[in-house]
């Protein structure tokens, strides 16, 4: 397939860049306990985001990854995905510093302060927020094993949803490497590759996403005190994230008019530069918006989501024309 953008699909990436970016300013402020009378409202808007937001990720990241990097009948293009698991490193890791020392400096400030440790250790368990990077370099790592054995992605499904239902369990899954996230997630990656496949494309209809979708928002209304803990049976997280995340994305296929939304395409297209750069912001403007007078809970969360996401999209813009950007998100991109 060729590798070539695809508008709606850039509008969903944009729009659960913006979903990640209202989580986490939600999460600092619960963390933080800043608005206690209102922390009911915020951990339901925390509760519905995270129920679907970043499976929803996963599964563009795997769609994504079987458009660029898989070619009928060959394979997977092997050097590519190697250069691009070496990107992915190489941004995690300077991120990773970045996000340490911010922390380590206004260590007072933030509701997770860092030691030495945390920085020595980012090679078996990712400084927040950036294990998503760490859990995707996983993802293309098996992914290419899988070629190189020639088995095909259905086959690892099995293995991922049984895998998936050890998270439910405590203890049975070591918080070293990001595992629990690596079988949390795996299984919306590899139906996100399945979907980039095309082979099943006659299933992905409207009438099916929506039936799901309906059946989703029906799971989580039901489930929403207990959604994202051991008390919910162990389909209904499942279901409900990658329900609605097929429903959100079927949305966007089947309305022209979002799916050509221009600045949704645009976070979409500049959504690893907003992951990577928008929680200096979320977290850096906590403390400073009172001071100017911003002091209600919903004003607090508009007012720094949507600064967090001009000034992200801003630094993005000054690193890609000044050509530091290349170098940063793509330090190997001449060997390509």
């Amino acid at each position: 397939m060729a590798n070539t953008r695809i508008g709606h699909i850039d509008a969903v990436k944009g729009f659960a860049a913006l979903c990640v970016i209202v989580g986490h300013v939600c999460d600092g402020y619960l963390n933080s306990g800043t608005f206690g009378e209102s922390a009911g409202l915020l951990r339901g808007l925390y509760q519905v985001l995270y129920s679907f937001h970043m499976p929803l990720f996963f599964l563009l990241s795997g769609y994504l990854f079987r458009r660029a990097y898989h070619s009928e009948p060959d394979g997977l293009k092997v050097k590519k995905v190697a250069l691009q698991i070496v990107d992915l490193v190489f941004v995690y890791v300077v991120f990773s510093g970045l996000m340490w020392s911010f922390k380590f400096a206004f260590r007072a400030y933030v509701n997770n302060p860092v030691g030495i440790e945390q920085l020595l250790g980012i090679g078996v368990k990712a400084i927040l927020p950036y294990w998503y990077l760490y859990v995707l370099v996983a993802f293309y790592a098996v992914n290419l094993l899988l070629d190189r054995l020639r088995l095909r992605a259905e086959w690892l499904l099995p293995v991922a949803i049984l895998a998936g239902g050890c998270l439910y369990a405590p203890g049975k899954v070591p918080e070293v490497c990001e595992l629990p996230r690596i079988v949390r997630y795996g299984l919306f990656f590899q139906l996100g590759v399945l979907w980039g496949s095309g082979r099943y494309d006659r299933w992905l209809n409207r009438y099916t996403l929506s039936a799901v979708g309906v059946a989703a928002v029906g799971l989580l209304v039901v489930y929403f005190d207990r959604l994202r803990s051991p008390a919910a049976p162990l389909f209904v997280d499942a279901f409900v994230a990658g329900g609605l995340s097929a429903a959100i994305i079927g949305l966007f296929a089947a309305v022209k008019r979002l799916g050509g939304n221009a600045f949704l395409e645009l976070c979409g297209r500049e959504a690893l530069a907003i992951y990577v750069i928008h929680c200096f912001f979320t977290a850096g403007l906590r403390p400073v918006l009172p001071r100017l007078g911003v002091t209600g809970p919903l004003w607090s969360l508009l007012v720094n989501s949507a600064l967090s996401t001009a000034l992200a999209l801003l630094f993005a813009f000054t690193l890609r024309r000044s050509g530091i950007g290349r170098w940063l998100f793509r330090p190997t991109f001449r060997c390509r």
